[in-house]
């Protein structure tokens, strides 16, 4: 369980694991009909100030549940049940009036924190090891997120052609197997995380892959309002 404090006091708290009730006993596992069925449908929107904001609830359901937003991930391979929840205090949500947050190293070190730290909550829910973090490793993925973010493209493969394998080779990063996984303008880690936990392109198979090591980075586009730019690179390195 992760939570944020605000003033000494706890305005926000975020889970992928099963420590947690709603009512009727809504949990992790709990498919998604049976909180709609308690629920209603999700909220589509969110106004701050005069400025409407848009819930995309494709994988996810946003509800305002006593004076908190509390969103419900669900997981599509295993039948739309929830995976994590994410509760924060409607009114701290709705003092905060930009879409992403500021570009700065603080915030991207936090983020990469967090996504390190779901990552790894979500390969122990599936009886998988824990990564562990690998120095040479960050730096290359923050240099990709870096690249893709200062010239405006989204690929695995950079506008000379190198790939994640070369980028990790030129770093002297030895692998026996290895992954990468990016993500583009999500606001915040979890959204990365349950991303890929949905996707059906091998996102997913990389973040619970039998793999031994991890490096993260995280930059900011602020030509386009600070739209982060997430790599995780993923290897077992040679026996």
């Amino acid at each position: 369980m992760q939570y944020g404090v605000s003033n000494g006091e706890v305005v926000a708290a975020l889970t992928p694991q099963g420590n947690w009730r709603a009512d009727n006993d809504i949990t992790k596992g709990t498919d998604r009909s049976a909180v709609e069925s308690e629920y209603g449908q999700p909220e589509t929107f969110i106004v701050k100030g005069n400025t409407r904001y848009r819930i995309t609830n494709e994988n996810k359901g946003l509800y305002n549940i006593d004076g908190n937003y509390v969103t419900f991930y669900y997981d599509s391979h295993t039948e739309n049940t929830i995976s994590s929840v994410f509760a924060i205090d409607q009114a701290v949500e709705d003092a905060y009036d930009q879409y992403y947050p500021d570009s700065t190293g603080h915030v991207r070190d936090l983020f990469e924190e967090e996504l390190f730290a779901l990552v790894n909550a979500m390969r122990v829910g599936h009886e998988l090891g824990v990564l562990e973090n690998h120095v040479g490793a960050a730096e290359t993925a923050l240099a990709h997120s870096r690249d893709m973010a200062s010239n405006q493209y989204f690929s695995h493969y950079d506008p000379n052609g190198v790939g994640p394998f070369d980028r990790m080779e030129n770093n002297s990063i030895e692998f026996r197997s290895a992954a990468e996984n990016l993500a583009r303008g999500q606001v915040v880690p979890i959204d990365v995380v349950e991303g890929w936990m949905n996707s059906e392109h091998g996102h997913r198979e990389a973040m619970l892959g039998h793999y031994t090591h991890t490096g993260i980075g995280i930059a900011f586009d602020e030509e386009n309002a600070n739209r982060p730019y997430f790599t995780q690179l993923y290897f077992t390195r040679p026996n």
